[in-house]
């Protein structure tokens, strides 16, 4: 939830901790009955993420996750009535987590997370729960296999790596489905009592329950919460700051010689291609870097990449010169390097007209919608002088 991988490069500090923030404090004002900790959530180390749970009135569980004399760090479950029903909830951390990549993972252990669940599932029956949900970062088939071998989990909501929603399966009675983790999506599981119901095109019949599942898309007409709104501009402006001085930090005010050496930009294509340039000015892509500022992410490296030629190179240095001298997505994001060419007055051709492929690099569902994104590649540069 909190952190985008498991281990933070040390100039990522600051934005990721602000970014962390933020989500935090928007998650307090949408008052989540429970938080499962994954491992993502770990990235600043257990004793960072016990002191904002500290100041949180949100739950967070996690049943197999341990310090080196076995005490759980978290709650490892809690049952809540909701309509009509006693629902037991746990949380279960994946035992794959790469603690040598986590900041004092040493002080941590991760249960078996399947002998975790044998041992919960009936204890908390026991208590009365008459459903029963898993919340885990718990990946691919090691679900299935859960379901498979604990019985009476009803239902279990993942956290996958993968950008993408996943349809719903059903093993052995137990419901899996998959959190989009790009967060353009909110899922819907509604659950009401079979009562003899069959599956039909709304629903289906799991157990003794029937199931409507769904996504919705946030999509840009539905308003935002005012006070989650101007907690996210506010938000935006200080992680602005600290992207651009960890840029400025950890860059150089010009290229060193890397890849970005071997781009020479939209301008000198345009003494050749004049129409082509000209036709490319009236495009959005000219212009790529201003709805980054517009939003205040023009220093946000996984925004910039798509937005900026050459801004970060294999064998090149992140760099404020670049970053300036290569903006926005120019005829080289698709053509590729063009020094040679150049060099060679036209001898050395480039690559070929883009495909749908090259399209797809930036243009990926969770970035670009399809039903948002028009793919007319042949038009772009095709029949311009």
């Amino acid at each position: 939830m909190l952190f985008k991988r498991e281990h933070l490069k040390e100039d990522k500090v600051e934005s990721a901790r602000l970014t962390a923030e933020l989500i935090l404090s928007a998650n307090e004002l949408m008052k989540y009955d429970a938080i499962s900790v994954g491992a993502y959530d770990l990235s600043m180390g257990i004793d960072y993420l016990l002191s904002r749970v500290h100041e949180s009135s949100t739950p967070f569980l996690s049943a197999n996750l341990y310090d080196k004399r076995g005490r759980l760090f978290f709650k490892p479950s809690l049952t809540k009535d909701v309509g009509g029903y006693r629902v037991g909830i746990i949380g279960l951390l994946d035992d794959g987590v790469k603690l040598d990549k986590v900041p004092d993972g040493r002080k941590l252990e991760v249960a078996d997370p399947y002998d975790t669940a044998e041992k919960l599932v009936p204890k908390l029956r026991k208590e009365g729960a008459e459903i029963i949900i898993i919340l885990t970062d718990i990946k691919g088939g090691a679900l299935r296999k859960l379901a498979r071998t604990t019985s009476g989990i009803n239902f279990i909501i993942a956290s996958d790596k993968k950008n993408r929603i996943s349809l719903p399966i059903v093993v052995n009675d137990t419901h899996i489905s998959h959190l989009d983790r790009g967060g353009k999506c909110v899922g819907s599981l509604e659950v009401l009592p079979a009562n003899g119901a069959t599956d039909d095109s709304r629903g289906k019949v799991v157990g003794k329950f029937l199931l409507r599942s769904s996504f919705n898309q946030l999509r840009l007409e539905i308003p935002d919460d005012p006070r989650i709104a101007e907690m996210v501009k506010s938000a935006k402006v200080h992680i602005s700051k600290a992207q651009e001085g960890e840029l400025v930090e950890s860059g150089v005010e010009e290229s060193d010689g890397g890849c970005g050496t071997r781009y020479v930009s939209a301008p000198s294509c345009k003494e050749c291609h004049q129409g082509r340039f000209a036709w490319w000015k009236t495009t959005k892509h000219s212009n790529a870097m201003a709805s980054l500022v517009a939003k205040q992410s023009q220093f946000n490296e996984e925004c910039v990449m798509c937005h900026n030629l050459a801004y970060e190179c294999d064998d090149g240095a992140l760099s404020m010169g670049t970053l300036e001298s290569f903006k926005n997505v120019q005829c080289e994001s698709c053509h590729g390097p063009g020094e040679l060419h150049v060099k060679s007055k036209g001898e050395q051709r480039m690559d070929p007209v883009p495909t749908r492929t090259t399209c797809l690099k930036c243009h990926t569902p969770e970035r670009s919608p399809v039903e948002n994104f028009d793919y007319k590649v042949k038009e772009i540069c095709q029949n311009k002088v």
